[in-house]
């Protein structure tokens, strides 16, 4: 008994060797076709290029809005000092006109009670201290005396006008404060 060999017929062969051909070039032209071409390359670098420009573009807009927020801050800080140096001076204009009331009503009560006084001497009061003396020094001291006396009671007018006039200037600085406020 012999045995024949067998063997695949050569059209199986030609076939499978093809397929096997077919199969080699596709893998190959598919690993070529993953590698970058020079465009792609050019490409990348443009759109990297493009990225670095917006991002230096924004990193510029962002540092020029942390410079104004800067600029803000201090301008609120600058506004803060003056709005407590405005109440500081609110409160001591306050507390000087609560003082100047307090002394304008004492010397109006002293001036009232110096017209009172006079007006209850009447006017020859003085001119008795005149004929009363006994000398002419003692007409020289009490003439000296009167004269004192009404500077004492021009003089307190003054002072009650000019702490008035104190009072009316801090009412209008006042005011000014609290509009400045």
């Amino acid at each position: 008994m012999t045995r024949t060999q067998r063997s695949f017929p050569i059209a199986f062969r030609l076939l499978a060797t093809a397929c096997a051909l077919f199969v080699l070039a596709a893998s190959a032209t598919a690993a070529f076709a993953d590698d970058p071409t020079k465009q792609d390359v050019v490409d990348a670098r443009e759109a990297k290029q493009a990225a670095e420009t917006r991002l230096a573009s924004q990193r510029d807009e962002l540092a020029a809005i942390q410079a104004r927020l800067t600029e803000q801050a201090f301008e609120v800080d600058r506004i803060e000092g003056l709005v407590e140096q405005t109440t500081v001076d609110l409160l001591a204009t306050r507390e000087r006109m609560r003082d100047n009331a307090h002394r304008y009503a004492g010397l109006r009560r002293q001036l009232n009670d110096r017209a009172a006084e006079a007006f209850m001497d009447g006017p020859g009061s003085n001119l008795d201290l005149v004929l009363d003396a006994a000398s002419f020094s003692d007409l020289s001291d009490r003439l000296e005396f009167v004269d004192a006396v009404n500077a004492s009671d021009a003089s307190l007018a003054q002072e009650v006008a000019n702490v008035g006039y104190e009072l009316g200037l801090d009412e209008a600085r006042l005011a000014q404060l609290k509009d400045r406020q």
